[in-house]
């Protein structure tokens, strides 16, 4: 009786410990680990496009040459096919070389764009979510209606050690176009500090 007492206290002790050493980790040590957790999901740029690389050594992943925009400060638009929709792909190149890709889906290079519903963005997310898991992030406000005419916006985000992920299905306005439009952004978490400042990602 007496071996089984102390069998159980041995137990209750060491579940004790267990206990506290969950309880000390911090926050910022749980997002820290969550972080080396999502390392093997890190797309780490936009498919064979990775962080850092050149212009020259990017140009040479892609079928065609891609299309500088004048006066836009490092800029490179590619067009595509995503979801058998024509969508813009836009790379940003920094000081140490490819730092972030912004796809507008359902719009290309000549201004024009589809008309892009809630639909859209579900089927965008469903296959990120595929891909990546759950998104760290998940906002929503207003309604698909209240969306277009221009309250609310749908964004989810993924946070990876060497990438920041945003899906955003909101009403963009520049000015060459004012519509609903669905939004995929892939930035370098440590490439960002080199983008052209006053770029904004609502300008085409």
């Amino acid at each position: 009786m007496k071996k089984q007492y102390n069998l159980l206290s041995l137990l209750v002790l060491i579940s004790f410990f267990i206990v506290i050493d969950g309880c000390g980790e911090t926050e910022k040590e749980k997002a820290e680990r969550r972080l080396k957790e999502m390392l093997p999901l890190d797309p780490q740029g936009y498919k064979e496009a990775k962080w850092g690389m050149s212009y020259e050594q990017v140009s040479k992943l892609l079928d065609e040459k891609l299309i500088e925009m004048p006066g836009e400060g490092g800029l490179y638009v590619n067009i595509t096919v995503i979801n058998k929709v024509i969508s813009s792909v836009n790379y940003y190149f920094g000081q140490n070389g490819l730092a972030s890709v912004y796809i507008t889906y359902g719009r290309s290079l000549d201004r024009t764009s589809i008309q892009i519903d809630v639909g859209d963005f579900n089927e965008v997310e469903e296959t990120l979510i595929n891909k990546y898991g759950e998104p760290i992030i998940k906002e929503r406000t207003g309604t698909p209606e209240t969306i277009k005419v221009g309250d609310g916006e749908y964004k989810d985000t993924w946070k990876f050690p060497k990438t920041l992920l945003v899906l955003s299905y909101s009403r963009e306005r520049d000015k060459f176009f004012e519509g609903v439009g669905v939004s995929i952004y892939y930035m370098s978490v440590e490439g960002m500090e080199s983008l052209p400042r006053e770029k904004s990602t609502n300008d085409f």
